[in-house]
């Protein structure tokens, strides 16, 4: 069997081609104004369709998110509680490095000999194990400082 190859149409240009500059150079005035109007109409009306649809896509969302009871004001107390997160969290990750530094250097600096700890060694430890807190209970040790440090309607 013999296989025809039929070539599948492009989408149609936006650009007028020459021909069709001349053809509409070739119009009355009245005709060129009249075709060109109708042109802007049809790229009008293709972009109020786009509009139209984006609109509907944004009214199914909002109404998903009133359904769910999400409001804006929630979402904007959400967003100020997770850049307030991320603060407490660089913070601790900062105090907890800085405990491990000094703690490393205390102990190394202080070893213990023959069973005699120094108190820089024990102070060292002490560190060591605070950074440690603050590595693993970042969280509940910053929510503890703003508990027993904080002014009027800091916490929720």
């Amino acid at each position: 069997m013999a296989e025809f190859n039929i070539p599948q149409p492009d989408s149609p240009s936006s650009v007028p081609s020459e021909t069709t500059k001349k053809e509409i150079a070739a119009m009355g005035a009245a005709q060129r104004s009249t075709y060109l109007y109708e042109r802007s109409i049809e790229e009008l009306n293709k972009h109020i369709e786009t509009l139209k649809s984006s609109l509907s896509d944004v009214t199914k969302q909002n109404t998903k998110l009133s359904a769910d009871g999400v409001t804006v004001d929630y979402l904007r107390c959400k967003i100020s509680m997770l850049k307030r997160a991320k603060i407490e969290m660089f913070v601790a990750f900062v105090i907890a490095t800085i405990f491990m530094a000094v703690g490393g250097g205390l102990i190394s600096s202080y070893p213990s000999v023959n069973g005699v700890f120094p108190w820089q060694f024990v102070l060292g430890w002490a560190f060591i194990f605070l950074s440690i807190i603050f590595g693993v209970l970042s969280r509940v040790v910053v929510w503890g400082v703003y508990y027993f440090f904080k002014e009027d309607n800091v916490l929720p």
